[in-house]
């Protein structure tokens, strides 16, 4: 496709630059744009330029999206809804394969968060109910926070405990 004009041009260039640093999903570089205030067919035409010579990959971007949040601790239904509102289409069983090539265990993620929040200075032998009890509330409210089932955070966190 021949470039047409300047703002096109400049659109590219910035475009370009911005995809050789990471992914970007066809939202998100569609918002950088709008943000530069370029007219709306531009937009449209310069985003299907890059997905038809592949510098724009949606598909990379979620997948290194999906990996970077579950490390972080989030669940898979706080991982898909946060793509959803990037305008990204995935489902569970994808977000389960990406972790199964990735080498992520679900189980492990959470026991690392637990791990990250409790503080490994408690004594389980030598600490009163009402400490413990807040500490266990301020650890599962992290896990919820982080998407996680109230049920399965509990047990994980009940696991972690007869293991400490």
């Amino acid at each position: 496709m021949e470039i047409e004009n300047e703002d096109y041009k400049i659109a590219y260039k910035y475009s370009i630059r911005l995809l050789s640093r990471r992914d970007y999903s066809r939202f998100k570089l569609e918002q950088k744009l709008r943000d530069r205030g370029y007219d709306r067919n531009l937009i449209d035409e310069l985003l299907e330029e890059l997905i038809e010579s592949k510098y724009l990959r949606e598909e990379n971007y979620i997948e290194s999206r999906v990996k970077g949040l579950i490390r972080k601790g989030w669940s898979f239904e706080k991982v898909k809804y946060h793509l959803e509102q990037e305008k990204c289409s995935i489902q569970f069983s994808e977000i389960e394969e990406i972790c199964k090539e990735a080498g992520i265990q679900t189980d492990e993620v959470i026991e690392n968060q637990i791990q990250k929040k409790w503080d490994s200075s408690v004594d389980l032998n030598n600490i009163d109910y009402e400490t413990l009890k807040k500490k266990k509330d301020k650890v599962l409210r992290y896990l919820v926070s982080k998407g996680h089932q109230f049920s399965s955070s509990k047990a994980a966190l009940e696991r972690f405990l007869s293991t400490h």
